[in-house]
């Protein structure tokens, strides 16, 4: 595998003259940037030589055996300088020996032979030099302090440097790969992988022994390597996902030894949590998008005062008193009939408020009550079974420095209203699932159409929570006692679904009107606003008659008022006259007794106290 790798590293520059090699310096992108040890040639180099002046060639072999040597340097002086002249080895002062051949014989010999010095300086690294000596391959390695000869390397002891070196060089080399963030292949030319790393395993979850050897193309069919062999062609960044979960970018190039293509290596950068990141701030941002469209719609027909339909006296004073209490953050409860308009109060009441947050309905009836308490205050992720896995904000939170509205306020489940009590007594949510507090700040506006005192009295209603919540009690009147407004409304949602419904603009015969106004509206004005919706779609060439009405109103056409004169034809004092009349005689068959009295009237009790008080009716 190593090959593949040694190919980067360039050569040492040297001369060669006279027979002996001189390294000058060696380049810093060779061994010099792998090596093992950063260690002096000095300090492997041989001291136990003779060194012989050519001059001086007597005794050559007494001063073997006196020094217990088996190898000399014969070297002539010159300019103070030690010009080396050959290598003489116990062996070679035997063979001179019995042959008879004179030592300067040898000299001239091994001067006209092949044989190399390799000169360097004492001073050099290791790593600096072993790649030229391997590649000229010198017997002996000749280490000089300035001018003279201090020390000898024989080739043997040059393999084991070499190899020594290059073993070292390569278990560094892969420690330092296997270390890395990065995946790293390397493949032949065969696209055979010949090397994978530890991080390679760890993002790819196979081993070593699973991958190398084998073609990568059977592990990963569309892996991005055998391309670059075919192509030879470099590739930089590409996106990957080579497993479920697993993403990745591949630089992948050519590798080259002396020009030629020998494999390609590949790095594979993991961005797997980026990736996940990347989609959930994507996730997150589409999730604000479709709440801040949720807000929009929410608040993109804000209702204000001054859009509320009504003439009625007593409507208006209602209106009057919302109005000069908005910008309290004083709690506010609303009751009424079903249909009176409390939510479009509710969101009258935020404007005018001036409060910059937002306005969050929320219906107390609509949510199953094992979720109203997670939808109220939010939770954190993995809070129950079914959670979000990010975890939600509650309608509380959403609502911070703007207003809820808690609609149907009656039907909340008994086990959740001491928690809302603790919020309206000092403003701080939990999370379900957290043990962090939240101080927040929210004006609360409730709503119900039930009588929260019988719900007290029959233990549906903690009474704390309703002192709590009635600081300031607003009861919307029914339809039926503001008839004088049925006009003004029909006239109002006539023109808004003429617009809605891209449809000429038309108006309501008097007859039919009339018969709206005199309906009783148990389902108030939401009622109100169906019908008129119904009509205005199934009129056809702008004609509007009795049969688009429903039959419980039609049938009530044929009702007569005797009027004698013109002094009783005020409509608002007729309907109070009868409304009168029938609260009487209610009240006369039923004893008295109210409860009674309001089913027999088909109204809530509230009503029928509000009524009573009214007209100053009294047992």
């Amino acid at each position: 595998m190593w090959e593949y790798l040694i190919v980067l590293l360039k050569e040492k520059y040297t001369i060669v003259e006279n027979n002996v090699i001189i390294i000058l310096w060696g380049d810093s992108m060779g061994f010099n940037e792998i090596r093992l040890n950063h260690t002096n040639i000095s300090s492997v180099m041989s001291t136990s030589f003779l060194k012989i002046y050519s001059n001086n060639t007597s005794n050559v072999m007494n001063k073997f055996v006196d020094d217990d040597i088996n190898i000399a340097v014969i070297v002539e002086k010159a300019n103070n300088k030690d010009i080396p002249k050959a290598v003489l080895t116990s062996k070679d002062i035997l063979r001179l020996t019995l042959k008879n051949i004179e030592l300067t014989e040898y000299v001239e010999n091994w001067k006209k032979s092949n044989n190399f010095f390799c000169c360097v300086s004492c001073r050099r690294e290791i790593g600096d030099v072993i790649n030229t000596i391997s590649k000229f391959n010198p017997e002996y390695v000749l280490v000089y302090e300035d001018k003279e000869v201090i020390g000898i390397l024989t080739q043997k002891q040059i393999q084991r440097l070499y190899d020594e070196s290059l073993m070292y060089t390569c278990t560094l080399l892969n420690k330092i790969v296997d270390v890395v963030n990065d995946a790293v292949c390397v493949v032949d030319t065969d696209s055979i992988v010949r090397y994978w790393n530890a991080s390679a395993e760890i993002m790819h979850n196979i081993k070593k022994v699973d991958i190398i050897n084998k073609p990568i193309y059977e592990v990963f069919p569309n892996a991005l390597l055998p391309r670059v062999i075919k192509e030879e062609k470099t590739f930089e960044n590409i996106y990957n996902e080579s497993r479920e979960n697993c993403f990745n970018i591949i630089s992948a190039r050519p590798l080259y030894k002396d020009g030629k293509l020998i494999g390609g290596i590949s790095c594979d950068r993991d961005i797997t949590e980026i990736t996940k990141t990347s989609r959930l701030l994507n996730q997150t941002q589409s999730d604000l998008e479709a709440l801040k469209e949720e807000f929009d719609n929410i608040n993109k027909d804000k209702m204000t005062f001054d859009k509320i339909v009504g003439n009625d006296v007593n409507f208006r004073e209602k209106v009057r008193f919302c109005k000069s209490i908005s910008k309290a953050s004083i709690t506010i409860l609303l009751t009424g009939e079903s249909g009176t308009g409390k939510e479009v109060f509710a969101q009258a009441i935020h404007c005018e408020s001036e409060r910059r947050g937002n306005f969050i309905p929320i219906n107390c009836s609509a949510i199953p009550k094992d979720l109203l308490e997670s939808e109220l205050f939010g939770y954190e992720k993995g809070a129950f079974t079914g959670a979000n896995k990010n975890g939600k904000i509650g309608k509380l939170e959403l609502a911070n420095n703007g207003s809820i509205f808690l609609d149907e306020i009656g039907d909340m489940p008994l086990e959740m209203q001491p928690k809302l009590l603790r919020f309206l007594e000092d403003g701080v949510i939990t999370k379900v699932g957290s043990e962090k507090s939240t101080k927040l700040d929210v004006r609360v506006i409730a709503a119900t159409n039930k009588d929260i005192q019988i719900m007290i009295d029959d233990g549906l209603f903690r009474k704390d929570l309703f002192y709590r919540l009635n600081s300031i009690t607003i009861e919307l009147p029914p339809l039926r006692e503001r008839k004088a407004d049925i006009p003004l409304l029909v006239d109002s949602f006539v023109k808004k679904f003429c617009k809605q419904y891209n449809m000429l603009e038309r108006s309501i015969p008097t007859n039919i009107m009339d018969l709206l106004v005199n309906y009783e509206w148990e389902g108030n004005i939401r009622e109100l606003k169906n019908i008129v919706e119904r009509i205005v779609i199934l009129a056809k060439n702008n004609s509007i008659d009795i049969s688009l009405l429903p039959e419980k109103i039609s049938k009530n056409r044929n009702i007569n008022i005797n009027i004698n004169n013109e002094s009783n034809m005020d409509l608002n004092k007729i309907l109070m006259n009868a409304e009168e009349k029938a609260l009487l005689r209610a009240m006369e068959v039923a004893n008295n007794n109210k409860t009674k009295a309001a089913k027999l009237l088909k109204i809530p009790r509230s009503t029928l106290y509000f009524k009573l008080e009214k007209y100053k009716i009294v047992e």
